[in-house]
């Protein structure tokens, strides 16, 4: 059910151990970041990664770029899955 859904909404499967190996460190910190939260603000994300949240704000939009996230609008912040 997870795959139908990953297709209809159009992203690439993120939780595949290859896909993960296959990211550059830093991306991959980001991603199993967003695993472990499954939807959250940059700002969330950082707090697991302990890096800035420019930069973790730059890794999740370049993820979304990439097929592998979504971006949720809220009234003043970005949420990714």
């Amino acid at each position: 059910m997870k795959k139908i859904e990953r297709l209809i909404d159009g992203r690439k499967e993120i939780s595949d151990p290859l896909t993960l190996l296959e990211m550059p460190d830093n991306l991959r910190a980001t991603a199993m970041a967003i695993l472990e939260l499954k939807e959250a603000m940059a700002e969330d994300v950082t707090r697991i990664t302990g890096r800035g949240w420019a930069i973790e704000s730059h890794y999740l939009n370049t993820l979304v770029r990439m097929g592998f996230l979504k971006k949720r609008i809220g009234r003043k912040v970005v949420y990714y899955r």
